[in-house]
């Protein structure tokens, strides 16, 4: 028997149209704007951090994989795929040695024992956005590793953290040692642009110009972005901002511990010269044959020093020389080093750094990082070591295994959000956290971020920076 309602509408209609409507409601509660995200190439899905409130998106293809022909050219357009790709782990780092734990760094700063490959053009986003529409500043991160190793999947790199502060945080892998920085004429004679060798560099603008087109749909603001690294990072970093080919592609710059500024990088004629060497020595013909080589056996037959270049291209001009001539881009920058690190390989370089930037009327926040971190058995010995402070800029105390205090927390805490205010808005500072003045040539001061001090001080040993940075570099 069918049982008709007031309004004429049957009971088994009313009860189909009230389970239609909960249906609706729910999807539309359950709905998450992330779960599947269309990015150059296809559709992506990502994985939900433990608590709830960022989305973690790994090993995104951001170009085609460079091997095979397509080893020593620049990164061609990432390859379309079908369906949804699950991108819930990091890609694999760039072709290099196996990490080994050696000196001061243990194997949180070490990349993952696997997958290495040359198929490595890979980054990875966190975003703690929960609408595409909130337009979040983005902080984009390049490895150190002395160009020859390293990648984003390194543990203290985790973007979590920051991602937490409000910032989009992005990392990307670029080609390492002879697949990132080798030049030879064949290699020059076959570019479009007349050159050969900064491979890498090129990985990282193409990781830029991803973000630019694509941030966007994880929340952020394409506009908006810091790129930031540390030792061969923060070098790549001091290029980026040189390099003509970066136009408009961020706004500000961070660099811990690293610069090319008191030398001058190597010339095209002159890596062209030992690439041509190399081939003697492995004795094949050309690059054809090279090309052929297993990616493992060129990596134990040619591993050596790789390092950017005066290209024509990526770099027209040696660093110091772009900046001395106000060529590079306009853009903020907060830079510092370590108290245990040799002068001359970084603070000098930094310091150049800022006082360049600073003398063209850009704003400059300086930092000295002087906390021992604390260990046990043979990595007592570190003070205030390279690299030792990334955990904390990252937030990532709890990633690596060391018996850390209270003030480390602290300082963990202070530093990434003087970072995560930098990436926002250009100035570290914030409410209640210690004032951090700005670096000028007159009134020469900078952060110290140690156990006894977090606050702001005259730089003492600028004098010595200056005569020293003169020696080095010839200028007057």
């Amino acid at each position: 028997m069918t049982v008709h309602t007031k309004a004429g509408l049957t009971l088994s209609g009313f009860i189909l149209f009230f389970l239609i409507g909960v249906g609706f409601v729910r999807y539309s509660v359950n709905t998450d704007p992330f779960d599947t995200i269309k990015v150059n190439g296809g559709m992506i899905s990502g994985i939900m951090n433990a608590t709830g409130d960022v989305h973690e998106f790994k090993g995104i293809p951001f170009a085609a994989p460079p091997v095979g022909k397509l080893r020593w050219k620049e990164p061609r357009p990432v390859i379309s795929w079908k369906g949804v790709k699950v991108c819930d782990r990091f890609g694999p780092s760039p072709m290099q040695n196996d990490p080994v734990p050696f000196s001061m760094w243990s194997t949180e700063w070490l990349i993952p024992k696997e997958p290495i490959s040359e198929d490595c053009l890979y980054l990875n986003v966190w975003t703690g956005a929960t609408d595409p529409k909130e337009k979040r500043p983005v902080l984009v991160w390049l490895y150190g590793g002395g160009f020859v190793s390293g990648g984003s999947a390194v543990p203290i790199y985790d973007g979590e953290a920051i991602a937490k502060k409000g910032v989009i945080v992005v990392s990307c892998n670029y080609r390492v040692g002879i697949f990132g920085f080798f030049a030879h004429p064949e290699l020059t004679a076959e570019s479009p642009h007349n050159t050969s060798g900064n491979y890498g560099l090129l990985d990282q603008i193409a990781a830029l110009q991803w973000v630019k087109k694509n941030i966007a749909a994880f929340g952020g603001d394409p506009d908006n972005v810091t790129i930031a690294g540390q030792s061969a990072g923060s070098m790549s970093v001091n290029c980026l901002v040189a390099s003509p080919l970066t136009r408009n592609l961020f706004q500000r710059a961070i660099g811990e511990s690293g610069a090319i500024f008191a030398r001058r990088s190597p010339s095209l004629q002159w890596a062209e010269e030992k690439g041509k060497l190399l081939l003697q020595l492995l004795q094949v013909d050309g690059i054809s044959d090279l090309r052929a080589m297993p990616a493992g056996e060129l990596l134990r037959r040619a591993y050596g020093s790789r390092e950017p270049i005066v290209d024509g291209y990526v770099l027209p001009e040696a660093v110091v020389d772009i900046f001395k001539e106000g060529k590079e881009n306009n853009v903020g920058l907060l830079t510092g080093w370590n108290q245990d690190e040799s002068d001359t390989v970084f603070a000098v370089q930094n310091y150049a750094w800022a006082k360049m930037t600073s003398g063209q009327g850009r704003k400059v926040y300086i930092y000295r990082f002087t906390r021992k971190p604390p260990a046990t058995g043979e990595y007592k010995k570190y003070g205030a070591f390279h690299s030792g402070e990334v955990p904390y800029v990252f937030d990532n105390l709890r990633l690596v295994d060391r018996p850390w205090e209270p003030i480390d927390h602290q300082l963990a805490t202070l530093m990434s959000t003087y970072w995560a205010n930098f990436v926002k808005t250009g100035d570290p500072n914030g409410e209640g956290l210690p004032a951090w003045a700005p670096y000028h040539g007159t009134e020469k001061r900078m952060m110290v971020f140690g156990a006894d001090k977090q606050e702001t001080e005259p730089m003492t040993d600028s004098g010595g920076l200056d005569s020293l940075f003169t020696q080095m570099s010839g200028m007057q």
